[in-house]
């Protein structure tokens, strides 16, 4: 880099014609050394592309006035343009007149700088492309919440939205103000800000991934997401699954809904896509008692995906009843109609819910219009955490939430918790009597 007593000055001065309106262009010259000192000085001329009515320049700048009130944009303008050919200079001093305005172009954004593509060079949506299909290989194409069917989705919306906005999806093209325009989308489209966030997130995970094929900042800036919003939880309670479980529907299409979904709720919480690809194969024993033994993805370390779930009485009578020929429908199809059968069963209790969308205020839900296959999980944990007494360190064995997780589902009533600890403490200290301090 030059020494800064040998940083020549960048000048300003007026091109002779004049256009219509009587302004002339302010063209920015700058004369730097080469590399040998020998030869000449280069002459850069770089016209700017602002123009100003000569009599209101003076030498170096615009005059500012209530007569000329766009004096002062003209010299915050051509103060950037000076200060982007000094930093070209000190940067790289030995260009070569045409690549500088190339340079001043790119820094300015005024021309997109081309890519260098090498020929091991993976564009975003084709790192999308690749990351789908290397997780869908991975669960050998089951559908149903995979991480391979999100990306997809995110990609299809990322694909709209630039389609819609007339912009382009690249890694070079994911700034702060296509990152404000995408969430502004997603808001008009009704997200949540937690949805908006997990497709941040999925965002800034390809071009962490995908980083030596590009050097976009942006993913290392921690304000990239937006901040998560607690929302409310609604979803059956164990009186209302057993009210779920009882119930006759006359409707086979409502039944067999349901018993996907109950197998969910009394099976261990399994994510869609496992439930329908139960068979007697996922069977075992273990010191004579049956559970089932499945292989999940969703959430897990690859390598560390292998669980074991007690059999409930209802998931054995419904096991019994299919003889584990389970119904088959689709992801979409099953939440619709869960939807109907739960108001069919008469599963309409209200709840004010916290909405995650932004301006959106809170309302009373009812249960039947808010319920989707999840909240099967959701159940499970919460009965087998508040009712059965499971420790949240077992269960986690079972579901693969983490302890973090499953603790925001333990009841948080002090007098029910007493209750419950005492009766356990009491069940173990029954018959015992103190004598002279000691217990007997």
């Amino acid at each position: 880099m030059p020494k800064a007593s040998t940083i020549p000055k960048v000048r300003f001065n007026l091109k002779e014609y004049k256009d219509k309106d009587g302004e002339q262009q302010i063209l920015a010259v700058f004369r730097y050394p080469q590399k040998d000192p020998e030869k000449p000085r280069r002459k850069l001329t770089y016209y700017t592309g602002i123009k100003v009515i000569p009599k209101y320049w003076k030498k170096t700048e615009a005059i500012e006035s209530v007569n000329y009130p766009k004096g002062h944009q003209i010299n915050v303008d051509i103060a950037l343009i000076k200060a982007t050919i000094l930093s070209i200079y000190k940067e790289t001093p030995y260009l070569d007149t045409s690549e500088f305005r190339n340079e001043i172009a790119y820094k300015l954004e005024r021309k997109a700088r081309p890519q260098v593509i090498k020929s091991d060079y993976i564009s975003f949506e084709q790192a999308f492309e690749k990351e789908i299909a290397i997780n869908k290989k991975r669960v050998q194409g089951k559908q149903g919440g995979q991480v391979w069917n999100q990306l997809s989705y995110t990609l299809n919306k990322l694909r709209k939205f630039c389609k819609e906005q007339s912009t382009n999806l690249s890694y070079e093209a994911i700034n702060h103000e296509f990152r404000q325009n995408f969430i502004e989308w997603m808001e008009e489209k009704g997200r949540s800000q937690n949805t908006i966030r997990k497709e941040l997130a999925k965002i800034k995970k390809i071009m962490t991934s995908y980083r030596k094929h590009h050097n976009n900042p942006i993913i290392d800036d921690k304000k990239f997401l937006v901040d998560k919003v607690v929302t409310t939880k609604h979803y059956p309670t164990l009186d209302e699954l057993k009210t779920l479980f009882n119930h006759k529907f006359e409707d086979k299409k409502h039944r067999e809904v349901i018993v996907l979904y109950l197998v969910s709720a009394f099976g261990g919480g399994l994510r869609i896509s496992d439930v329908l690809s139960l068979s007697e194969e996922n069977l075992t024993s273990i010191d004579g008692e049956n559970v089932l033994h499945v292989f999940t993805y969703k959430g897990r370390d690859r390598k560390n995906n292998e669980v074991f779930i007690p059999i409930t009485p209802q998931l054995q009578s419904l096991i019994d009843e299919y003889k584990w020929e389970f119904p088959k429908y689709e992801e979409d199809d099953i939440n619709d109609t869960l939807k109907v059968a739960f108001e069919v069963a008469g599963l309409t209790r209200e709840k004010l819910m916290k909405s995650g969308v932004k301006g959106k205020e809170n309302e009373l839900r009812r249960l039947c219009d808010v319920v989707h296959f999840h909240t099967a999980r959701s159940s499970y944990i919460d009965f087998m955490l508040n009712i059965m007494g499971v420790r949240a360190e077992d269960l986690r064995l079972i579901t693969g939430q983490t302890l973090q997780t499953l603790l925001q589902y333990v009841d948080s009533d002090g007098s029910r918790n007493a209750v419950k600890v005492g009766a356990k403490i009491n069940s173990k200290l029954q018959g015992l009597r103190v004598v002279k301090n000691e217990a007997i």
